[in-house]
């Protein structure tokens, strides 16, 4: 996927793994979880560019800003720790 390549996600292996994430139509949610933490973390976006980015390029059926607002600020807020 190109958008990845432009934000910098050099590797193949990885580019599609996220992308393979970003197209399913309906991926579990730790994996949804793993693209956030990634695009937060891995690149340094922020949350508003990271739901951004999902939002353009998911093909998630039930995909809502909202709720990947929401939950790309938890996942900020525990600074990409794993709850216990």
């Amino acid at each position: 996927m190109e958008a990845l390549r432009n934000l910098g996600v050099w590797g193949d292996h990885k580019r599609k793994e996220l992308a393979s994430i970003l197209l399913h139509h309906d991926p579990p949610h730790l994996k949804r979880v793993y693209l956030g933490g990634f695009l937060l973390y891995a690149l340094g976006m922020s949350v508003e560019q990271a739901t951004d980015f999902i939002e353009k390029h998911c093909a998630w059926e039930d995909y809502r800003r909202e709720t990947t607002l929401r939950n790309l600020r938890g996942i900020h807020k525990r600074g990409g720790k794993a709850s216990s």
